[in-house]
């Protein structure tokens, strides 16, 4: 699961990197506890265990309350980067999990009473229980190694100077990305109560953006991936997945990016069925396709969070998907506009048809 680490520590970086003109003080700081309550829900056949009726989490954020005072913050809303950790309990026959996740908060509606907000985030899971030969009726997960991702909604109340009170809504995914099988994950739907504790109080926002206007930027980009994945039997062998893309993107409101693009991934999982089914045709070509793809990264210092859609232009022999889906995160390692290299960054993304995910592909690319 080195695609997962790198993943992890790329988002970790977040909390330290985003702070291009120092780090948060106790008074840009809040601790936040919330309890989940839900369901699992079994989203195919495969399964053969029926979820419980009920599951929980419990988990605990350390959050960077942005006021303004920095221009990035100001640019992207006041937007709160966080740490969490989270302990899942799913039940006495799918077990326990605990996970670590960096993630970002945006305010949708900001009121002086009143905020409704979206996080997202992703992260390391740790399972307690996974699919073993000797209990092979737990096929929930291939690994206790996972990666964790979570989306949520919430209401936010203040009810003291210190304390304010959240009301939301979640979603909770865990898998491993089909690095290993059975992989078919387990998808949490839960809604929560939880408080956030402001040690210092919290503050007023500087709500005044910068009025220079700048002059949009266009950037030609190159992104090689490289992803693991086993062939169909548990514990089988592991087929290495190539990918290179070339895309052309520009500014969104002045901070973010939209791009377009092509991927060409060559599949040498696929390459050995064909091998072994003694087809005879020209089988490099035939593990090969190809896409094209628009999408959108939101940036937030030397992060991004890039989400892609792509449809596919040439499929491998006997693909049925249509169309596909990425997202994953991105460090920008090196920045500068003023030279002929303005990016080089290195991510992890995940790929995905549909709900069902394909690979984790550990990525490295330039802009120029």
């Amino acid at each position: 699961m080195k695609q997962v680490l790198f993943l992890i520590l790329s988002l970790a970086l977040t909390f330290l990197a985003h702070a291009q003109k120092g780090l948060p003080g106790i008074d840009e700081i809040s601790f936040d506890l919330k309890y989940c309550g839900g369901a699992i829900y079994k989203h195919t056949k495969k399964v053969y265990l029926d979820p419980p009726s009920y599951s929980s989490e419990i988990e605990l954020s350390i959050s960077h309350r942005t006021y303004g005072k920095r221009k990035w913050e100001r640019e992207n809303n006041c937007p709160v980067p966080s740490i969490n950790f989270c302990f899942s309990q799913y039940g006495d026959d799918l077990g326990n999990a605990f996970s670590f996740y960096p993630g970002i908060e945006w305010a949708i509606l900001r009121k002086a009473k009143l905020n409704w907000t979206f996080k997202v985030g992703g992260g390391i899971g740790i399972a307690s229980d996974s699919w073993i030969r000797e209990d092979t009726l737990n096929n929930y997960l291939g690994s206790k190694l996972n990666n964790f991702t979570s989306i949520q909604t919430a209401v936010n109340y203040p009810i003291h100077k210190n304390l304010e009170l959240q009301v939301g809504g979640r979603m909770s995914h865990m898998s491993n990305g089909a690095f290993r099988t059975p992989n078919f994950g387990i998808n949490l739907f839960s809604g929560y109560l939880g408080v956030n504790y402001y040690p210092q109080a919290q503050k007023k926002r500087i709500v005044s953006k910068p009025v220079k206007k700048e002059k949009r930027s266009y950037t030609i980009g190159l992104r090689s991936g490289f992803a693991l994945n086993e062939q169909g039997t548990p514990n089988g062998a592991l087929h290495p997945i190539y990918s290179q893309s070339v895309f052309l993107g520009t500014t969104l409101l002045k901070k973010h990016r939209i791009f377009i693009g092509t991927d060409i991934n060559y599949n040498t999982k696929a390459l050995s069925a064909f091998q072994y089914s003694l087809i005879n045709d020209n089988l490099d070509w035939s593990a090969t396709n190809s896409s094209v793809f628009a999408g959108a990264e939101l940036l937030y210092g030397r992060v991004g969070l890039p989400f892609q859609i792509g449809v596919y232009t040439k499929k491998i022999r006997n693909q049925d998907a249509v169309w596909y889906q990425k997202f994953g995160f991105q460090y920008y390692i090196y920045k500068n506009d003023k030279t002929w290299l303005r990016r080089f960054f290195v991510g992890s993304l995940l790929k995905s048809n549909k709900i069902n995910a394909d690979y984790i592909e550990f990525c490295a690319g330039v802009m120029f």
